[in-house]
């Protein structure tokens, strides 16, 4: 799913680029050692999109792991630079005890007062003793989570990714020397 979209996306913003420089009258040089520097960008940009497009795909994974009743064990919010809250919660699989740590992907970019003060707002939804519905790998119980979803950052990368691709494909079509008007 994502990598269709992915890919239309990067050829549809390689011909808006491509044209945006062509009525600019933007040419860039295909010498050997600018070519080779494109290539790379691209190979990088290539690399990172497929790395996220692969976070997607065992993110979607995840959607059909088990679900189980759990209960939060500790909320504390941790960090000296930065500031998130840290989830501990256990849950029963199979008569065994299983537990697990998160901070529910939280986005630690703003300010330390920004930061503190999401943290905060999650602690009111994860009191000790609260129920939480547990999610878990049926395969290996140890593997668990509560929220089920990409971190911001994956979608951060892949936009770079799908971005660096377009700019550097506009880069790379070919345009025909104009025609000099001799009259």
């Amino acid at each position: 799913m994502f990598t269709l979209a992915t890919f239309t996306s990067i050829i549809i913003l390689g011909v808006v680029f491509h044209i945006i420089f062509k009525k600019n009258n933007i040419v860039f040089s295909n010498k050997p050692f600018v070519l080779s520097v494109k290539l790379i960008i691209l190979l990088v940009g290539v690399i990172v999109t497929y790395i996220n497009l692969i976070e997607f795909d065992h993110y979607h994974d995840k959607k059909f792991w088990n679900k189980v009743k759990g209960e939060v064990v500790s909320f504390e919010i941790v960090g000296i630079k930065t500031r998130e809250p840290e989830i501990d919660y256990s849950f029963n699989v199979n008569d065994s005890v299983y537990t697990g740590r998160t901070n529910l992907h939280t986005p630690l970019f703003g300010s330390r007062k920004y930061q503190e003060q999401t943290a905060r707002t999650i602690s009111g939804n994860y009191q000790v003793g609260d129920s939480v519905m547990v999610y878990y790998n049926p395969e290996n119980p140890k593997e668990s989570a509560l929220k089920i979803a990409p971190v911001w950052s994956t979608y951060m990368q892949l936009t770079f990714g799908v971005f660096i691709i377009s700019i550097i494909l506009a880069l790379m079509i070919p345009q025909k020397p104009k025609k000099e008007n001799n009259n």
